[in-house]
């Protein structure tokens, strides 16, 4: 299927594009009309041309009920979850709470169902109902039974993880594949899941889906998948699937008034490009054959190397000598995941420093200046004050540290029922930068290290991604206002006290890649350059009809040439 402006703009290309409708013989997608604004769509597969749903401005991540009749999806910066019928008309909020609708499933009833960072719950009017306590779970779907989730066992900063099953009365778990895995459903009698090299997988189940009984056969690559663990697939009832291709992106610097240039003419899935202290590299990682792993382009030569050897190591910093970069990797385990931070010279083959393993990591982070801790994202670190042992059952994403060099303990900074990411160390180190949703929408924030004044509201019509300029008088971040984002300077003073002297929109970053919880953009060490992805806008979606006969096929095959 043609899909001109398929993907969607800024934030939303980190969320799900594309749905199937009941039947299996239509889909609703999301598009960027000529007029800059994000919609969804939908179109039978025997059409050539999609319809625009109407009251769908600025939706993303469509989900469509059994009976045909509903549609969910997500809406702007604010992560309000609407739901309105599928032909269109006016839209009503699911819940009251910040959820996203990647992250939802239907019932075979028509109950919704939603995954957080606390576990999996049902709607109940406007609330969220938890039925299952346990975190680190992503939801993928509700089976038949209408008792059992299907579910994938990973957190933030890590993009998969083993697949289980979950009984929603009792929240027993059954291992399902122990393969990382980055999204899974089941369709026909086979589990259909997309793997970190981005291949389209499928298994064929028992009778109850309870286990795998044969080997998977790959019937697609190249799957497109976020930042934030979305694979660009759907898998229907009638056993049609969808999924969008990888359409590489381009790295790209930009001057402060938007003009750009490629950094490189080789086009990859580029995720958080990061300066060096001098300015002479850049760090970043993607996917290649080995699996995904962190790159250095030296800026002189504009030439590759290899610096992470760990198959799933990503989001590197550099610290503040420049001599090291620090990285994350995640390790599986049967009870959850650890992510492990480690340290290497980045032109080493040598085995890097282990400086901590943690659940409760999310984000490498970002350096003081004098190397003596790293601020970053984690999970789940409010305490009880009744009980300083324990965690609040209401904690998220929390804006946290590292102290000791890295090598912990992590603690947090600030910590709330509220989500706080996308942390950063300004460049003296007496301020970090957060966002946080506690207003309804994500803000981002400012305030001292120590936490010993109050924090200071920095944007004013949402913001994600901030990202410190180098002398720390500069704050950028992204703003989008009714589905136009832009990049913005907002000047910090903090003499005598620490407020905004300004706001500018710097340029639209409409086809820029975003990311979470960190940014994924910086700015170079003299301040004049940023470094961003700039995405392949795509415009294809691949339909498999008839998943079982294409596995049987491809199984026939495969036994054929042994």
């Amino acid at each position: 299927i043609l899909a001109p402006g398929l993907g969607g703009s800024g934030a939303s290309s980190s969320q799900r594009h594309l749905a199937f409708q009941p039947d299996g013989q239509g889909l609703v997608y999301s598009v960027v009309g000529a007029d800059g604004i994000l919609r969804l769509v939908r179109q039978s597969l025997d059409s050539e041309a999609a319809s625009p749903i109407p009251g769908t401005a600025n939706l993303s991540s469509p989900l469509v009920s059994p009976d045909g009749r509903w549609l969910v999806a997500t809406q702007g910066v604010a992560s309000q979850v609407l739901r309105l019928p599928l032909e269109g008309g006016s839209a009503e909020l699911v819940v009251r709470t910040v959820l996203r609708s990647d992250d939802a499933a239907w019932g075979p009833d028509g109950s919704l169902w939603f995954s957080e960072d606390e576990g999996i719950g049902r709607v109940s009017g406007d609330s969220l109902v938890r039925r299952v306590r346990t975190g680190q779970l992503r939801l993928q779907q509700i089976l038949p039974d209408g008792r059992t989730a299907l579910v994938i066992r990973n957190r933030m900063g890590n993009a998969a993880g083993p697949l289980l099953l979950a009984d929603l009365e009792d929240g027993s778990e059954t291992p399902l594949l122990d393969t990382p895995i980055i999204e899974a459903r089941m369709t026909r009698g086979f589990l259909v899941f997309v793997l970190l090299n981005g291949n389209l997988q499928a298994a064929p189940l028992d009778r109850d889906g309870r286990r795998l009984t044969g080997s998977p056969v790959t019937v697609a690559t190249n799957v497109a998948f976020t930042g934030t663990a979305v694979a660009q697939f759907a898998v229907a009832p009638n056993g049609n699937v969808a999924y969008i291709p990888v359409e590489p992106a381009s790295l790209i610097f930009l001057d402060r008034s938007g003009a750009s240039g490629l950094v490189t003419t080789e086009r990859r899935n580029y995720h958080h490009p990061m300066f060096s202290p001098d300015g002479r590299r850049l760090s970043m990682d993607f996917i290649s054959m080995e699996g995904r792993n962190v790159w250095i382009l030296g800026l002189g030569e504009r030439t590759f190397s290899r610096a992470s050897f760990d198959r799933d190591g990503h989001d590197a910093t550099w610290t503040p000598d420049g001599r090291f970069i620090t990285y994350i990797a995640p390790v599986t385990q049967r009870d959850g995941v650890t992510l492990v931070l480690l340290r290497k010279p980045p032109g080493s083959a040598e085995p890097p420093e282990t400086l901590l393993a943690s659940r409760a990591l999310a984000y490498t982070g970002t350096w003081l200046r004098d190397g003596s801790a790293l601020v970053t994202t984690a999970a789940n670190l409010r305490r009880d004050p009744r009980r300083p042992d324990s965690l609040q059952a209401d904690s998220r994403a929390d804006a946290a540290i590292v102290r000791n060099a890295g090598r912990g303990p992590l603690e947090p900074l600030v910590a709330s029922r509220f989500n706080e990411q996308y942390v950063g160390a300004s460049p003296d180190g007496r301020w970090i930068t957060f966002v946080s949703d506690q207003s309804g929408r994500e803000e981002v924030y400012v305030r001292d290290l120590e936490g010993k004044r109050d924090q200071l509201l920095v944007s004013l019509e949402g913001g994600t991604e901030p990202v410190w300029g180098p002398d720390g008088r500069e704050l950028f971040y992204r703003e989008t206002k009714e589905g136009d984002p832009y990049l913005v300077a907002a000047g910090i003073g903090t003499r005598p006290d620490l407020r905004v002297t300004s706001r500018k929109r710097l340029f639209p970053i409409g086809d820029i890649v975003g990311s979470g919880p960190h940014s994924n953009y910086d700015i170079s060490p003299d301040g004049k350059t940023f470094v961003m992805v700039r995405r392949s806008p795509a415009a294809r979606i691949m339909v498999i009809q008839n998943l079982p006969a294409l596995v049987r096929r491809l199984q026939g095959e495969r036994v054929g040439t042994q």
